[in-house]
């Protein structure tokens, strides 16, 4: 179980830039159309394990805030850094040490400038919806995603069994399969510290 919901990846001593500290912790938010922050993945390096864990927190998780109830989603966007970092630190027992938000159109360039990564596609994915710009039609199977393909799996929200852990635990395999195929040996781990500013360029910290 906690496999499934805290996926690590094993790392070589290469892929791990020698001047971060033992242990570097990033919140990345992924932004909506509607401005809200409908993805929130915690990432986790500890250089002395030499693992990267990956994990994702429910944007509808509803908090305490100022008397009332809010969605993490909505509080990460309307409230300062220290803010966020308590409550994910309340909720997780991680400090998060550097806060991203990256938008669709920044998630697709950074997937096809490393030239995309190969997912397994859970179930056919089929949906539509002009007014969100859903436009998603995907086979279920092992296939090579470029970013728009990438984006289609994200937006997919109408699995028919528990449709909220269903898109948790994609997004979960999807992050992870997209780290894999930019930190893996056939994009060189050797050049990971030069691709961060490259990497990030694309998202706003």
């Amino acid at each position: 179980e906690d496999a499934v919901m805290h996926p690590i990846i094993h790392l070589q001593e290469s892929a791990i830039p020698s001047e971060i500290k033992d242990t570097l912790s990033y919140l990345i938010l992924g932004i909506g159309q509607n401005g809200r922050a409908e993805y929130l993945l915690l990432t986790h390096i500890d250089k002395v394990a030499k693992t990267f864990l990956v994990s994702d927190l429910p944007a509808n998780l509803r908090i305490e805030l100022d008397g009332t109830y809010q969605t993490l989603g909505d509080a990460a966007l309307s409230r300062d850094i220290e803010f966020v970092r308590e409550k994910v630190y309340a909720l997780t027992a991680v400090k998060i040490d550097y806060l991203f938000s990256v938008e669709a159109h920044g998630f697709v360039d950074l997937v096809n400038r490393y030239g995309g990564f190969s997912f397994n596609v859970p179930v056919n994915l089929n949906q539509t919806d002009a007014d969100r710009g859903i436009f998603v039609n995907l086979a279920a199977g092992e296939q090579h995603l470029d970013g728009e393909a990438a984006l289609s799996v994200l937006q997919y929200s109408l699995y028919s069994e528990n449709p909220a852990l269903a898109r948790s635990q994609t997004f979960r395999a999807l992050m992870v399969a997209m780290a894999k195929g930019i930190l893996g040996e056939q994009n060189n781990l050797m050049k990971t510290a030069d691709m961060v500013s490259d990497v990030f360029s694309d998202f706003t910290t």
